[in-house]
């Protein structure tokens, strides 16, 4: 059986959280695709005014025009739906999320008595209300599709369950254009007069997999009950994170960047220790009146030495502009991986001692290839059938 956990208000509730508690206003985020900016999660108030999302922002501050407007982070909600479902592993092992404007969250909970799902569904409900604000809707049914649905039309706090055999009469009204098919797909049904599930699942399935393709087929096997989609093992992802909170608010620029420097050198310390290196890097400053400013960074190379560190928090604290003092700033290094070794080759000619050449140059391929940990190949002469034996790794310390 699939339990799904639904939050509609996922992303209202953290952009809220980061807002100060004075300001109540009607909330709408937002997300740029190219030149077009749509609605991507609104509140409640702002619903009930009519904005909806993939509505245009133009028109959204039209329907509210005293909603405040929030530009969306998509990877800050991933991370926070990582740490929702590493909180729920005592569940399961077995556990895919989907962030949109809501949270929808599904685990494997295997075989077991029907009682027990129950009472698992119910206790699921009850640690999600601890781990996250606002409403949380659950869904109990064999396919995951049958139970993301059976969550999302439930009331709010409550647990809907589809028994086997009963997933029909839950899809029959829902209409094919809202799963996920192309363009073609809907003019098809639209020409042959299917509007939901039912009309779909009341034809045979070789017309429909003749005339629909594997889209209508896959929503046939749905209608039926058969949902072939395993959920795969959740791995907690990897993060370092660091936080430093000042005894006053502070306005100086120096004192921060002081502070980034050495953040960034514990970082670098802990990454050598565990052998990893960044791809991806943010940074938080929160200030005295509670209002949080985040900047992040994709590199395109994973770094882990500390002035490579330093450098893209500088870059990213340049772009973060404040009116009042700082009270906290928070690193996080997100897609840790093993940094992949690279071979330098000197091209020049070496003169005197290579060792002495070698070493002199460490500093400066250090600082051009943000890796501080160089190995000197040696070639032996004598050759070896084992490739282990045919040279010796030694390190080479920069200064």
């Amino acid at each position: 059986m699939i339990v799904a956990a639904f939050i509609p208000d996922f992303v209202i509730g953290l952009e809220r959280s980061a807002l100060p508690k004075s300001q109540p206003s009607p909330l709408l985020v937002y997300e740029v695709k190219g030149r077009r900016q749509t609605v991507l999660a609104a509140c409640p108030v702002a619903r009930q005014g009519g904005v909806m999302t993939g509505m245009t922002r133009t028109r959204a501050r039209a329907l509210c025009p005293e909603a405040l407007e929030v530009e969306a982070r998509p990877r800050y909600y991933q991370r926070r739906a990582d740490d929702l479902c590493a909180n729920l592993l005592p569940f399961s092992d077995r556990i895919e999320h989907e962030v949109t404007a809501g949270l929808t969250i599904w685990l494997d909970l295997g075989k077991q008595p029907p009682a027990d799902y129950s009472r698992v569904a119910q206790t699921l409900l009850t640690h999600c209300h601890q781990l996250t604000p606002g409403p949380v809707q659950i869904g109990l049914a064999v396919g995951r599709l049958t139970a993301r649905i059976a969550a999302m039309t439930t009331a709010s706090n409550t647990v809907r369950t589809v028994a086997p055999g009963h997933e029909t009469a839950l899809l029959a009204t829902m209409p094919v254009q809202q799963f996920q098919t192309g363009k073609r797909f809907q003019e098809q049904c639209g020409q042959l007069g299917i509007r939901t599930l039912a009309d779909l699942g009341g034809l045979p399935y070789n017309a429909v997999k003749t005339r629909l393709g594997d889209e209508g087929a896959q929503l046939h096997r749905l209608y039926q009950g058969v949902d072939r989609h395993t959920l795969q093992r959740f791995a907690i992802p990897l993060r370092e994170e660091i936080t430093h909170q000042f005894d006053i608010p502070i306005e100086e620029k120096t004192i921060i960047h002081n502070v980034l420097g050495r953040l960034a050198q514990r970082l670098h310390t802990r990454l050598i220790r565990s052998g990893l290196a960044c791809s991806d890097i943010s940074l938080t400053m929160t200030t005295d009146n509670e209002v949080v400013h985040t900047e992040s960074r994709t590199l395109r190379t994973p770094i882990q030495g500390g002035k490579a560190l330093r450098e893209e928090l500088e870059r990213l604290v340049s772009l973060i502009e404040v009116d009042n003092g700082i009270g906290s700033v928070s690193v996080l290094l997100d897609q840790l991986t093993p940094p992949v070794p690279q071979q330098l080759d000197f091209f020049d000619q070496l003169f005197g001692d290579s060792r002495t050449f070698v070493d002199a140059a460490a500093q400066r391929l250090c600082a051009r290839h943000q890796h501080t940990q160089l190995l000197r190949v040696t070639v032996l002469p004598e050759h070896s059938l084992v490739i282990e034996r045919n040279s010796i790794l030694t390190p080479v310390i920069a200064a």
